[in-house]
């Protein structure tokens, strides 16, 4: 007998409306919004750090102690012997708590400049040692990193993270880890994903921060976004379903996807993208955040889970990483009827809740490194079963476990950690899912014996077949052929006996076909192959050999930044070469001459740019192989430290810096050793900071560092010499009377019982503030405090743990809320309001 399981919450979408922002005309950018230096370039609104909860050692560690990273590592699991390939814009060196973890560097954009802030905060997330005063540590301090330079500053380039992939994988990466989010999908960094995982690699990727909202505010004004029922954003690569590369997706302290965060059938987990403690090139960052905040934690996992279990393939760490999962708060965002632009306003209709599936939002659910782990250890331990198929269909899973020895029905079938069903017989298909989504199975006996989870993905078969192909040549960058039948898609890859691959692009329905490659030697062969938008490979063609006349790249190109508006560069002659040409930026064009050096003046300060050059003959036309193309951003000399900071005024309130400037700073940036940081205004070479009663009584260290603002971009100079300042203490004027009455006892009279329309589920948590807002508790500012406790006579249906409620069994649990609203502008602090509620429990 076959069971049939329908999926409420998960049906089936196939239309796709893609929106991007592409910064430069460049392919991707990376995927985080820090608070000093912002990169998200989304058509989505950007993260906004929560500046009113104080700083602290436990508010910042908030993200970690969420997924329950601490308590792995107590228990001797932290990564250790894993090596994790961090592909972002580079890890600065200044730092021992991440760069002593550094074992080995790459940089494929051959650039001779650039920040290392991006690279260096989503590494600490993974590796970092403690900084306790600041919460920082990372998910997996005893991994070992690669650092793997595949972005200039905000920019990435595809032909950049094809170099940096092969790099990890033939450097014998563990897990991959991507930052990282852009437009259109590379069929090269398609097909080396693929090669990761199926050499043993997991690859984590951010999901990107471009999700529509159907409003944005300028600060004067709302206006609406073309943002309707059919819109759905998707940023490349995480894009892909590939089974073994995890999409991550980003939650914020209430446990909702952050309005930023992409949405879709990609996303695999969620995971912390809120003011995520981490370090930065010049001092510790409390505000960290986005996709890109959210990608390292899983990474991180995933070396927790690895190290734990050390032959799980990426499909099977995917399959226990999803099955684990907790929770989180679903938030549906409103999207629009239809849009139209008129008189270049978007006039829209029809709002209401996205009707796309509940799964979209946050995927299977919020990652937690300790079950994860513990699953991971059953399987080393042998305690869960093999034998578990499931075989993919169309928008369904037919799941079949009668070669698993799991003992007896009925059995309950699991979906993403969550049950979805009951069967008497040992074969079950759950129907209307969603096609390409990656969802983790497991089966559980009436004896509650368990199954391995297996990862699995509805499909609607499809089938590139091999082109046949003729007619090759080449030209100075790319490779040329055709094709006797026309080609199914805009996208196919190379792959070279070398281990290199190409990206070749053609029009559907063509039958001509380019790849993007320079040859290395006068001979190349390699085979085709089609891809789909959702990295689905076609089948290989036959070997295609290339040769060429062509004379070669020159080498040991040396590009160097000598002046704020000037480059000089040189290269190796090239036997049989008279004339070379190289691309002047500061002219904006290439430009021949009979030397192997140049000098370029006029180039923009700040402003990312290329130098390239190749054999040619005096009108410029190609006559050998390009050189790489080398990135640079003009700038001087960074400047110099601040230096002799003395506290000029210090009170209960707030800290004055004065201190000796560099010539030439624009503004300041000020990081204190808890966390807090921001950028001054103006170059007035003096800092100040303002204090809450939180911080009374306690210790900071200050660093400032200059900053060098020009048209196109700014310099971060050195960074000072920390300066420790303590804050008094404020004294009254008046010592406060603590009167105590008892009153005499009565009878507590408690609210009504809540619906069960209105109940929330059993063995769940749930955030203070979440459930003031669903049980209409009054609380006015956004910076309240709302604290939970829990009458004695519910302690065995809910209890408070770690400020969030936790339900326990079905029944009444009586909550009572506390909200402190903050201080009046007089100084005055309100009277907390106790409020009690009767919580149903299903």
């Amino acid at each position: 007998m076959r069971n049939v399981f329908r999926s409420r919450a998960i049906r089936r979408f196939t239309i796709y409306q893609f929106i991007f922002a592409i910064t430069f005309g460049w392919i991707a950018g990376p995927a985080n919004s820090a608070q000093i230096s912002s990169t998200d370039f989304g058509d989505g609104d950007s993260e906004v750090a929560s500046l009113s909860i104080p700083m602290s050692p436990t508010n910042n560690r908030w993200a970690y102690d969420l997924i329950n990273s601490d308590q792995v590592n107590a228990s001797g699991v932290t990564g250790s012997g894993i090596r994790i390939a961090l592909l972002d814009n580079g890890i600065d060196t200044r730092d021992s708590r991440i760069a002593s973890k550094v074992i080995a560097r790459f940089d494929a954009t051959h650039s001779v400049s650039g920040q290392y802030d991006h690279g260096t905060g989503t590494s600490s997330i993974i590796a970092a040692d403690p900084m306790p005063e600041a919460g920082i540590g990372g998910v997996a301090p005893g991994a070992s990193i690669l650092d793997v330079r595949v972005c200039l500053n905000t920019q990435c380039r595809n032909e950049w993270l094809v170099d940096g992939l092969k790099w990890a994988i033939d450097n014998d990466a563990d897990v991959i880890s991507m930052s990282l989010a852009g437009s259109g999908i590379d069929p090269a960094v398609t097909q080396l994903i693929n090669d990761a995982v199926a050499q043993g690699i997991s690859v984590v990727t951010a999901a990107g921060n471009q999700a529509c909202a159907a409003t944005f505010s300028n600060g004067n004004q709302i206006s609406n976004r073309n943002c309707t029922q059919t819109t759905m954003p998707r940023s490349f690569p995480g894009s892909l379903s590939i089974p073994g590369m995890i999409t991550v997706g980003a939650i914020g302290r209430d446990l909702t996807r952050n309005s930023y965060s992409n949405f879709g059938s990609f996303v695999d987990v969620v995971a912390p993208g809120t003011d995520v403690a981490t370090l930065y090139p010049w001092g510790p960052n409390a505000y960290f955040g986005g996709t890109s905040a959210a990608t390292p934690m899983v990474a991180g996992i995933v070396a927790l889970i690895k190290q734990a279990s050390p032959n799980l393939t990426p499909s099977q760490i995917q399959a226990i990483l999803q099955a684990s999962t907790t929770s989180p708060v679903i938030s549906i965002p409103d999207l629009w009827e239809s849009c139209s632009r008129v008189d270049n306003v978007w006039e829209c209709s029809g709002l209401s809740p996205a009707r796309w599936p509940t799964r979209f939002y946050t995927g299977a659910g919020v990652v937690d490194a300790l079950s994860a782990v513990q699953m991971a250890r059953s399987f080393s331990a042998n305690s869960l079963e093999p034998g578990l198929t499931v075989t993919a269909l169309n928008s369904a899973l037919l799941v079949n476990w009668e070669n698993a020895a799991i003992g007896t029905a009925p059995y309950s079938i699991y979906l993403d950690g969550k049950k979805v069903a009951e069967s008497e017989s040992s074969e079950f298909t759950i129907i209307e899912l969603t096609n390409d989504t990656q969802y983790s199975i497991q089966v559980v006996s009436k004896e509650q014996v368990k199954t391995e989870p297996v990862l699995a993905t509805p499909v609607t078969p499809i089938s590139f077949d091999a082109p046949d192909a003729y007619q090759f040549w080449t030209s100075a960058s790319t490779l040329h052929f055709y094709t006797r039948h026309k080609a199914p898609t805009a996208k196919g890859v190379i792959s070279f006996e070398n281990g290199d691959r190409a990206p070749c692009s053609q029009t559907s329905g063509s039958t001509f076909i380019t790849c993007d490659y320079i040859m290395k030697t006068n001979s190349v062969t390699g085979q085709f192959r089609f891809v789909d938008e959702l990295g689905n490979l076609g089948d290989v063609s036959s070997p295609i050999t290339w040769s060429t006349s062509y004379l070669p790249a020159p080498l040991n190109v040396e590009v160097m930044v000598t002046s704020r508006t000037q480059i000089a560069a040189s290269w190796d002659p090239i036997s049989s070469a008279t004339t070379y040409c190289y691309y002047d930026a500061g002219q904006g064009q290439w430009t021949p001459t009979s030397q192997t050096s140049a000098v370029i003046n006029g180039v923009l300060p700040g402003l990312p740019q290329t130098f390239s050059v190749f054999a040619s003959d005096e009108s410029c036309r190609a006559t050998g192989r390009h050189s790489p193309t080398y990135w640079f951003l003009a700038f001087s000399a960074p400047l110099a430290a601040p230096t002799e900071l003395q506290t000029q005024e210090i009170t209960s309130d707030r800290l004055r810096i004065s201190f000796a400037a560099p010539v030439g700073a624009s503004s300041y940036a000020v990081y204190r050793s808890d966390g807090k940081n921001w950028i001054t205004g103006n170059a007035d070479p003096v800092v100040e900071d303002v204090y809450s009663e939180s911080d009374q009584g306690k210790s900071f260290t200050y660093w400032v560092t200059a900053i060098e603002r020009e048209t196109y971009g700014s310099q971060y100079g050195e960074t000072s010499v920390g300066l420790r300042a303590t804050v008094p203490q404020r004294i009254s004027q008046v010592p406060p009377v603590t009167t105590v009455v008892t009153p005499p006892p009565t009878s507590v009279k408690l609210p009504a019982s809540g619906s069960l329309a209105n109940a929330v589920a059993a063995k769940k948590f749930y955030d203070s503030k979440t459930l003031a807002k669903r049980y209409s508790v009054k609380v006015i500012s956004s910076r309240a405090t709302v604290t939970i406790s829990v009458s004695k006579l519910s302690k065995n249906v809910c209890t408070v743990y770690k400020s969030k409620l936790k339900t326990i069994k079905a029944g009444k649990c009586i909550v009572t809320f506390t909200v402190q609203e903050p201080k009046l502008k007089t100084g005055k602090t309100p009277k907390a309001i106790k409020t009690t509620k009767v919580i149903a429990i299903r």
